[in-house]
């Protein structure tokens, strides 16, 4: 495999072909094609269009995290602590992305639960199913606040775009062992000009 390396200030940028190949390792028939494509996030799969995009200027010192809609939720420990080079970046997020298509997390049965229930209560207003949401989210007697609001918040961002972030998470811990176990191919496809 033939593989030529672009320069993004000092980060290696791989061909979008070689990041097809890749992702060929983990979907096959029909994987998602990859594209470039500049936005605020580093990586977004779209499983409707079966396209993974990737942020073609990713900054040289960025934060990894999840967002969902403009909220900041989650960042990986493991994640932040892996020292990546030139453009192993690339690869991290991919593997992210292609977690979206591989792995299949679904919300809790509480979430479905009182989603019929606020629908009931308040058929097509999801700005009130949202805040009525807090009624059926009490705090548990060991919980600290941050962690129910972000129970709270994680159902209301669910109910209203259908992200469960836990999912996310899943997703995120499992691309950062991929990461790792794919470490030294990685290097070889960054290695070849």
């Amino acid at each position: 495999m033939v593989i030529n390396i672009k320069k993004v200030g000092s980060l290696k940028r791989p061909r979008i072909k070689d990041l097809r190949n890749f992702v060929q390792l983990y979907i096959e028939p029909n994987p998602p094609t990859v594209k470039w494509k500049k936005m605020k996030y580093l990586g977004v799969a779209d499983g409707k269009k079966r396209i993974i995009y990737l942020n073609p200027t990713i900054p040289l010192k960025c934060s990894y995290g999840i967002y969902i809609g403009n909220e900041y939720f989650y960042e990986s420990k493991v994640k932040s602590r892996l020292r990546l080079s030139g453009g192993e970046q690339y690869f991290l997020i991919l593997l992210h992305e292609i977690g979206h298509f591989t792995i299949n997390v679904t919300p809790p049965e509480e979430y479905i639960s009182v989603r019929k229930k606020l629908r009931k209560m308040h058929p097509k207003d999801l700005q009130m199913q949202s805040l009525a949401a807090e009624k059926y989210f009490k705090r548990k007697k060991s919980e600290r606040k941050k962690d129910y609001l972000g129970r709270l918040e994680g159902f209301r961002t669910w109910l209203n775009c259908g992200d469960y972030i836990i999912g996310h998470i899943v997703v995120e811990e499992w691309a950062v062992s991929e990461f790792k176990k794919q470490r030294k191919r990685i290097k070889a496809i960054l290695k070849h000009d």
